[in-house]
Parts: C-alpha cells; structure tokens; sequence
C-alpha cells in the first residue's frame, strides 16, 4: 500500500476519484448512444441487403455479409435441465448469475436475523470471505 496521507490529502484524493468516476460516467453514457446509432445503422443495412437480395456486398472499403443464424431462446426451464442432465452436461452447462446470489443470500441472510435464526446456512456456499469496496454517497457527478 502506499504511504499515510494528511485527512486534507485524502479529502483531496476523493474529490479527484469524485471526478473521475463523473469522467467514467459520461464516456459510459457517449458509448450507449454510440452503440444505439450503430445498432440502427446495422440494421438498416441488413434491411437493404435483404430488399436488394443481397447476401454479401463488397464497398470497395471493405465487405458486408448479411447472416442467418439460429438463435437458441429458453422456453421451458424445466424441460431444458431435464435435457441437459440426462446428457450428462448440466454442471458444464449452467452457471450462477453471482450479483444475483449475493442479493438472495442477504435477503435470505435478514430473514434468518429476523427469526433468529443462528444456524442460517445455505448448502453450497460460503460467505466466509468479504469483499471490500467503496460506497459514495450524497455526490452529484453532474456537479462534479
């Protein structure tokens, strides 16, 4: 770690973290609509490319190709856990959504307070270790 700053250094760095995390924000912002535009120019090439009957255009800078591709969509769980677990690929298969996770054991974790309950264990997972992070409060980046 580095060495120990003044309180008014420290104050001084957060300030600057204030203004970064504003930096981030906005860049993060401009890359949606960047993303929003180009998704809708794609789009409206595929549209031309398909009036056209084209499958592959070539610009002269560089070609296009217009794919159809199959896109797998979960309509029954159930039946899709069955399947994978009778071909013996379940565990390579699915994974666990970690943010999600976290937020039902806390939930789950309030509850056990609430009833008192001092034994509150969930199989298969382990809380034994934390995770330190920085919450920022009462700042508006915009002001930043």
């Amino acid at each position: 770690m580095s060495e120990q700053i003044t309180l008014e250094q420290l104050k001084g760095l957060c300030l600057e973290m204030f203004k970064q995390k504003a930096a981030v924000a906005k860049i993060k912002e401009h890359k949606t609509a960047e993303e929003k535009k180009l998704k809708e120019m794609q789009d409206k090439i595929i549209f031309h490319l398909e009036s056209h009957e084209l499958k592959t255009f070539d610009t002269g800078v560089g070609k296009v190709t217009r794919k159809n591709q199959p896109y797998a969509k979960i309509i029954d769980k159930d039946a899709l856990t069955k399947e994978l677990k009778e071909r013996g690929i379940f565990e390579d298969m699915i994974t666990y959504n970690a943010t999600k996770m976290n937020s039902w054991y806390k939930e789950e974790m309030e509850k056990a307070k609430e009833e008192m309950n001092l034994d509150f264990k969930i199989e298969g997972m382990d809380v034994s270790s934390n995770r330190v992070s920085l919450s920022v409060t009462g700042v508006k980046l915009s002001e930043v």
